[in-house]
């Protein structure tokens, strides 16, 4: 985690650097960018949820064909979690799924369990499995079919983020490419023509203007980065 926000610190000095063409003037825009990186909490908390919603789902693979041939709801969640940990390993939706056996050994309600795998995990599908399921305690539905349905449903779910991410994956690289251009072209412009791009870096003026490039192409990147971003 340390090593991601110390590259984009070195990142910031390089950036600096090239606008400034002055060791000090860059030290603050490294730290710029080392602080936002440790504020930007979004990017892994993410990517670990979309993992876990992978491993949730996987987990309901192993639970649906268990409950056809266990007597209780509580005895195929055991049998689930320990194929789980054998086909999976020990990740981070696994300490969740163990605390759910922990509470069925106390009488919780298969409902109530599921509630709290929700809670714990912050994943979406899972709030909506476990109402499902509480549902089915209160109106007799056979909890097979809702299984079923449940992981259909999220399957269509995941094939769909897995599309949308491959088109934006497109999208991003573009918007990388447009970023790093003006950067290449100023780059260039100051290794072959010093004297002319002199009064940039030499003077108030134009380190003022320096700045103001570098504010306009933060604010093109972040909002190039949010339109990029989409939550299925």
């Amino acid at each position: 985690m340390f090593r991601g926000h110390f590259y984009r610190g070195i990142l910031g000095l390089a950036a600096g650097y090239i606008l400034y063409r002055n060791l000090l003037m860059c030290i603050p825009v490294g730290l710029l960018f080392f602080i936002y990186s440790t504020l930007d909490k979004n990017r892994p908390r993410d990517r670990k949820i979309a993992a876990m919603s992978a491993g949730f789902r996987n987990f309901l693979i192993c639970l649906e064909p268990l409950l056809k041939s266990s007597e209780t709801f509580s005895s195929a969640y055991f049998k689930a979690v320990d194929d789980y940990e054998k086909m999976y390993g020990s990740d981070n939706l696994l300490p969740a799924l163990k605390s759910g056996t922990a509470r069925f050994r106390i009488n919780a309600t298969a409902g109530e369990v599921l509630h709290h795998l929700a809670e714990i995990t912050g994943i979406e599908d899972a709030y909506l499995f476990a109402g499902s399921i509480e549902s089915s305690e209160e109106t007799g539905i056979n909890i097979i079919d809702i299984t079923g349905h449940t992981l259909g449903i999220i399957t269509e779910k995941i094939q769909l983020r897995n599309e949308l991410f491959l088109v934006l994956s497109g999208k991003r690289f573009e918007h990388l490419l447009v970023s790093i251009i003006p950067v290449v072209i100023l780059v260039l412009l100051s290794a072959g023509t010093g004297s002319y791009m002199a009064p940039l870096y030499e003077t108030t003026a134009g380190r003022v203007v320096m700045t103001a490039v570098g504010v306009i192409f933060a604010a093109s990147w972040y909002a190039g980065r949010k339109i990029t971003s989409i939550e299925v």
